[in-house]
Order: structure tokens, then sequence, then C-alpha cells
């Protein structure tokens, strides 16, 4: 088992390119929210459009 100071607490977003769902909008660009299993369609973004992003949505 880990160290508890190792461990995730919540996760919130997770950006992912893995071919692993083919179906969505945007293969393979996709974003978990939430937990892994909750999947939407993503985008590929330029690094200042991802720091734009985090300003704006945390």
């Amino acid at each position: 088992m880990l160290p508890t100071f190792l461990i995730k607490e919540i996760l919130k977003k997770r950006w992912d390119r893995v071919k692993d769902f083919p179906d969505l909008p945007n293969f393979p660009h996709h974003i978990h929210i939430g937990s892994e299993s909750n999947v939407e369609p993503g985008q590929s973004r330029s690094i200042l459009e991802f720091i734009d992003f985090m300003e704006s949505d945390f």
C-alpha cells in the first residue's frame, strides 16, 4: 500500500490522448472528469491555451 502522502485526493480533471475511446469526437483527445470512468471529448491545446483555461477554470 502507498503512503498516504502519495495518494491523490480526488480526480478533478485529467487530460488524455491515449487511444482507448475511439468513438469520441476529437479522438484521441479526451478528458476524465471526476473519475476515470467519466470521459468527455477533449481537444488539443497549446500550452498558452491551457494556461488560459487553468486561470479561468480554477
